[in-house]
């Protein structure tokens, strides 16, 4: 006797694709749409060359903003979601201007507490960012390496691009200055 499938299931397969098609679709076009449309900034940043078996080169980045610690409230908790608004200035490069529970004007981005401590002006936190990693070919991850300590000897640093929009961050680059 012959297996005979149940007329519920062609529907119920092209739905279940339908699905797996629309979840990564909408996290590219949102990136895409930060990425066009965002606000443009440079962050000083520092790469490490590190390697994954299954996604490939990347490089790590580690923010210079991330090392500064800013005003906090008593009950914010390491892990907790604040925002960061962010502030141009003279020479290109953006600076965190304030952190708070509340959206603040734009531009801002949404940052995690990393860590928090009571320092002699009151509550202090240290904040990370939403973006980490840089991935790139596998031929050009140690040159960009290589590059970039280069610049070091020439006290020259190195930018990360992101763009701003809605409280989402996209790293959009580097920039060897």
């Amino acid at each position: 006797m012959a297996f005979k499938w149940p007329k519920w299931t062609f529907p119920v397969l092209i739905v279940a694709l339908g699905i797996q098609l629309v979840i990564p679709l909408t996290t590219i076009w949102n990136s895409w749409k930060v990425f066009s449309r965002g606000e443009q900034h440079f962050l000083a940043c520092a790469p490490v060359d590190p390697t994954d078996p299954f996604r490939g080169k990347y490089l790590t980045l580690h923010f210079a903003i991330e090392d500064s610690s800013y005003a906090a409230l008593p009950d914010w908790k390491i892990g907790d979601e604040v925002y960061a608004r962010l502030e141009k200035q003279a020479d290109g490069s953006s600076i965190i201007a304030e952190v708070s529970t509340t959206i603040p004007k734009d531009p801002y981005c949404k940052v995690i507490i990393s860590n928090l401590f009571q320092g002699t002006g009151g509550f202090r936190a240290k904040i990370g960012l939403p973006v980490s990693r840089w991935y790139v070919e596998e031929s050009k991850a140690q040159e960009l390496e290589v590059r970039y300590r280069e610049h070091l000897r020439n006290h020259r640093p190195l930018q990360a691009e992101i763009r701003l929009l809605k409280g989402r961050m996209v790293l959009a680059g580097l920039h060897f200055l």
